[in-house]
């Protein structure tokens, strides 16, 4: 489904294998923890979720890193019963918010988003990753390198 969701928002192809994300929801200290919805026994969607500070409140939240119903599964109710488990799990583990993205293109998520009475709080996200990631990490590696000498 990861790989679905990054070809539904046409996004380069995602490196996402069954045996990567099986390793990393079960790793010793796992990076995401996942939610999946069912209907007829079949997996309809899932809510891939991370810990993230809101410093805002001084407290932990969950930063949500992927919701994805597959199309047939849409209008079904699944993607809100996945917010609804992943609220209760934030209220009942004391944090205090769910951040997200959403591309500016995906009008039905944002609707549905709206809808839920989830806030636009008008920030764009930025992401540094690949090349960009990469030259300023060497970046701050000649600065470090030229303060120790």
């Amino acid at each position: 489904m990861m790989v679905e969701l990054h070809r539904h928002l046409e996004l380069p192809p995602s490196p996402a294998t069954p045996a990567l994300l099986e390793a990393q929801l079960f790793a010793e200290h796992p990076p995401l923890a996942c939610l999946v919805a069912e209907r007829g026994g079949a997996l309809v969607g899932y809510a891939a979720y991370c810990d993230l500070y809101n410093s805002d409140y001084m407290a932990q939240g969950f930063w949500l890193c992927d919701l994805f119903v597959e199309p047939g599964g849409r209008s079904g109710g699944a993607g809100r019963a996945l917010l609804a488990e992943l609220s209760r799990l934030a209220v009942d583990q004391g944090r205090v918010s769910i951040w997200w993205g959403v591309h500016r293109s995906n009008i039905r998520a944002i609707g549905f988003y709206d809808r839920i009475g989830a806030g636009d709080f008008k920030v764009d996200l930025r992401e540094l990753e690949t090349e960009a990631l990469q030259a300023l990490a060497a970046e701050a590696r000649g600065l470090a390198s030229d303060s120790a000498a």
